[in-house]
């Protein structure tokens, strides 16, 4: 199954304290930057036809010219996540997109393989694991319950959409003014579709705050 990998790397790395875009980090042991090991991943996938990378105007130039390849299109993104999304979802070619974070660079083939197959008969798929943890609720710093860790799972990227449920979506959003952090999200406020959950991987970490760059 073709697909078109829209890669969000617009950030700046404000978590994460480097002073510059996370996804420009070098990686030691990986020999390659947070994006160019992201971006390595989707290049070799013989089913990936289109690449959709969008990046801020502080970073439009480097990555321009830094980060090309046949299947590469540079897209300026917005002031939001959101934003930066739908802007790369004007340019996306084929039926299919998967949504994925540059900073989220250890994605494994098996998982974009469980997606592609859920994706046949459904309009939008998750990777999500199950939560570790218990959960708790805080409100000026005291806990004010427990949730049942039972029902939560924790997203990841990619997510994967029917092109036309996701567009159709963050059009409504945008037209509301809404909000979200994730695609999913946009498609679960506007109803369009139902989301199916795959489970992913406690490798496939996104790489955001400062100790996560410690043994990179």
């Amino acid at each position: 199954m073709k697909y078109t990998a829209l890669v969000v790397a617009a950030g700046k790395g404000l978590r994460a304290g480097l002073g510059y875009n996370k996804v420009l980090f070098y990686m030691n042991k990986h020999q390659n930057t947070i994006l160019g090991k992201t971006l390595e991943f989707f290049n070799k996938d013989d089913r990936c036809t289109q690449i959709i990378l969008v990046c801020s105007h502080e970073d439009y130039d480097l990555i321009t010219n830094e980060y090309t390849g046949d299947k590469i299109e540079h897209v300026l993104g917005g002031a939001r996540r959101q934003d930066s999304v739908y802007n790369g979802l004007q340019v996306v070619k084929e039926d299919i997109v998967l949504v994925h974070d540059g900073n989220r660079p250890f994605i494994e083939l098996s998982l974009i393989d469980k997606i592609l197959d859920a994706i046949i008969n459904e309009d939008a798929v998750l990777l999500a694991v199950k939560m570790k943890n218990t959960v708790k609720v805080v409100e000026d710093g005291y806990v004010k319950t427990t949730i049942d860790r039972d029902k939560l799972m924790g997203a990841q990227t990619p997510q994967a959409f029917k092109t036309q449920i996701l567009l159709d979506a963050y059009s409504k959003i945008n037209e509301l003014g809404l909000n979200v952090t994730d695609d999913t999200q946009a498609v679960e406020l506007i109803g369009n579709a139902r989301i199916k959950i795959v489970e992913g991987s406690v490798t496939n970490e996104k790489i955001t705050w400062s100790d996560d760059f410690k043994n990179l």
